[in-house]
């Protein structure tokens, strides 16, 4: 939840700051310079006093003590800024004394290049994800928000930054490409309701290069049920297309999932067997 804390005319909110600080100590804070600027503070960012309580202001830096200031978690401040079109840049101090550091430097970093260059921090990026795909998603969200921030952080063309963002969730030119690979339906049961399948990488993004992560051919389209089944190593496929199943899918699960005896509805491309036997050898659970 975000607060803010902004002084009136003859009202000072210094005492309510102060407090928000003391019992925020792992907190965020942006002050605001302009309307189209502001930076980001850890909680015990050494301008606004020490402490904790924090009550005591060093006198070189009272005047941030008197600016707009917007408190909360470092990714609901990001989203604050963004949908306002505010810039964020990070505390050189906070960033020097590892207060933004450590891990969170590099997070803070991140964060702060995925709002300036894509327009959205990593909770809006995902929240693009369809929604069945989002629910699957949320087992392993640290992963996928890491892997955004890999991408933030690559020194890199903001075109390729920006498909490899897509690519990552489902969505974009990747997704459109491997459904038309494999004639804009699911690869296994030829369903053409686009909104139940998912453009999977066959080869985990964690294991790819980046062109292999925007290579339509290591990509399937497959409903939601399958799309699961494969990326938790269920299922895979054999050099015909002939689905695996894994000895881990007791025989009332496989009818239920309708895995016996199925196979991909066409042979796959000679690209698409080289990811696939990456899967069935380091993904597939037998």
């Amino acid at each position: 939840m975000v607060t803010e804390f902004i002084d009136a005319i003859d009202v000072s909110v210094h005492d309510k700051f102060q407090s928000w600080r003391t019992t925020h100590q792992d907190g965020f804070i942006l002050t605001l310079k302009t309307r189209a600027l502001a930076n980001l503070h850890s909680s015990r960012c050494k301008h606004f006093g020490n402490g904790p309580p924090y009550f005591l202001m060093q006198d070189s830096f009272v005047s941030l003590t008197k600016k707009r200031k917007v408190c909360g978690l470092e990714e609901e401040l990001l989203a604050w800024a963004t949908a306002r079109g505010i810039s964020v840049k990070p505390c050189h101090d906070c960033l020097n004394e590892n207060l933004i550091g450590g891990g969170q430097r590099q997070r803070a970093t991140a964060n702060i290049k995925l709002a300036g260059e894509f327009g959205d921090t990593p909770a809006n990026i995902i929240a693009r994800a369809p929604t069945d795909d989002f629910a699957r998603i949320q087992s392993f969200a640290n992963t996928l928000v890491e892997d955004l921030k890999s991408i933030a952080l690559q020194k890199i063309d903001a075109t390729t930054k920006s498909a490899l963002v897509n690519a990552r969730i489902g969505q974009g030119l990747f997704r459109s490409q491997v459904f038309k690979v494999w004639g804009n339906c699911c690869a296994v049961t030829g369903s053409t309701t686009i909104e139940a399948i998912r453009a999977s990488h066959i080869k985990p993004w964690r294991s790819c290069q980046n062109e292999e992560r925007l290579d339509a051919h290591n990509g399937l389209p497959l409903i939601a049920s399958l799309d699961a089944l494969f990326d938790a190593g269920l299922i895979s496929f054999d050099l015909d297309g002939k689905m695996l199943v894994s000895n881990q899918l007791n025989p009332s699960e496989r009818s239920l999932f309708s895995t016996i005896d199925r196979s991909l509805k066409k042979k796959p491309t000679h690209a698409t067997t080289e990811y696939l036997c990456y899967h069935r050898q380091m993904v597939f659970r037998k």
